[in-house]
């Protein structure tokens, strides 16, 4: 990242229903850590359609 951020990957990468996927991963940015999740939905070719993240105040922690 052009922050010098670090992404880590925190489990595996969850599929449903073929078209969709959830992924929860960490971002590290100085003392800052971020834990996300993220949802994507894909059209007929692979490509993102929709993608929300989702995280809060109580998932910033040091």
């Amino acid at each position: 990242m052009a922050t010098g951020g670090r992404i880590t990957l925190d489990t595996p990468v969850r599929g449903s229903h073929g078209n969709a996927a959830a992924v929860a991963f960490s971002v590290k940015v100085g003392p800052m850590t971020v834990r996300v999740i993220d949802t994507m939905v894909f059209d007929a070719a692979g490509r993102i359609r929709e993608m929300k993240a989702y995280f809060g105040p109580d998932d910033m922690v040091q």
